[in-house]
């Protein structure tokens, strides 16, 4: 039997290209479905950032405040502490020309007496009397341990004729420190302190008993600014 196909070849349909769609339009999906996670994690760490940065700052100006009041603080103790300092160095001055004058009548050998004290800057010169050189030097030693004498210096030493007895005559240079200092050791005087004043050797005689070893005025006893003057009969 013969048979016809009045309908002619069967037509075939490529769909090749509806899959490669379907693929595309799904590896787009996924792609915004990472991206918005990415864009979600980002955004919630920002936002942690934000917060955590928030919270630095309130931490901070705290901080800002205690350093604030620590430095007032300081600021008020060294106020203090300077207001102590002056205030201790107030009581020193005060009662520093009383110790000098103690200190320096202590000082003051037997075989010596004083004639004339006078303070101008800090730099005392004291004139006196003695009956040899090795009284001067002695005088000069003890001086110098005082915490209220530096730098005792011999000004002048000579021989002089006191009611027919051969002294000596000197003057001594010293800076004076109302405040006080550290204490100092004494040495007995040297040879070469000997040898510094007068090379005469003083003859032995008798001081007269009528002059006075330390005479004080009422301006010896203040302060520096007014220049206190200690003066004695001769």
């Amino acid at each position: 039997m013969i048979k016809i196909n009045l309908l002619g070849d069967e037509t075939v349909i490529d769909t090749s290209g509806t899959w490669v769609l379907i693929g595309y339009v799904l590896s787009v999906v996924v792609l915004l479905i990472i991206c918005g996670a990415m864009y979600l994690t980002a955004s919630a760490a920002i936002e942690e950032g934000r917060v955590e940065a928030d919270t630095l700052a309130v931490r901070l100006k705290k901080l800002q405040e205690v350093t604030k009041e620590v430095r007032e603080l300081e600021a008020r103790k060294k106020e203090l502490s300077d207001k102590t300092s002056v205030i201790a160095v107030l009581k020193k001055n005060k009662l520093g020309p009383v110790r000098i004058l103690d200190d320096l009548n202590t000082a003051l050998p037997d075989r010596a007496w004083l004639a004339e004290i006078r303070e101008t800057g800090g730099l005392m010169r004291i004139s006196g009397y003695a009956l040899d050189n090795q009284t001067i030097a002695a005088f000069m030693k003890a001086l110098e341990v005082s915490t209220y004498f530096e730098s005792v210096d011999l000004g002048e030493s000579r021989e002089v004729d006191r009611n027919g007895a051969k002294i000596k005559e000197f003057t001594l240079l010293t800076k004076v420190v109302y405040a006080g200092g550290v204490k100092k050791a004494v040495e007995p005087p040297s040879a070469l302190d000997l040898a510094a004043l007068s090379p005469s050797q003083p003859q032995a005689g008798e001081v007269p008993s009528s002059t006075p070893r330390l005479s004080i005025s009422t301006e010896s006893l203040l302060p520096t600014a007014n220049k206190p003057t200690v003066k004695g009969g001769t």
